[in-house]
């Protein structure tokens, strides 16, 4: 839904935006047959391909702690008026909590 109202939202010729509509859905079923023929082919203990998952996952994520830290918690930090009004002390256990949760999933990520 929220891909629609931005598609919906972008100033393009109605014909574009049918375009996109149609082409988004079908980039699953691409990527399904794509991963169906290469897993065919593929050594999974070859070097090249250890490396190639390791730097995958730890791009997307830095993504997923990029999108949270500067997107998601800026909007409860520093756009919210009622958490500005909190007591310091309020705001360092938020933070910590913050950063103790981030610390937690980077040490539960070892064994992911």
């Amino acid at each position: 839904m929220a891909l629609g109202v931005m598609i919906g939202a972008l100033n393009l010729k109605r014909m574009q935006k049918v375009a996109l509509c149609i082409l988004y859905p079908i980039t699953t079923p691409i990527g399904i047959a794509i991963g169906v023929g290469v897993h065919n082919a593929f050594n999974p203990n070859s070097h090249g391909l250890i490396l190639t998952q390791g730097i995958l996952n730890s791009l997307s994520a830095g993504i997923l702690f990029y999108n949270t830290y500067t997107e998601l918690m800026s909007e409860e930090i520093s756009h919210n008026v009622a958490f500005r009004a909190y007591a310091p002390s309020f705001k360092a256990v938020c933070f910590l909590a913050m950063y103790v949760g981030a610390a937690a999933m980077a040490i539960i990520a070892i064994w992911a």
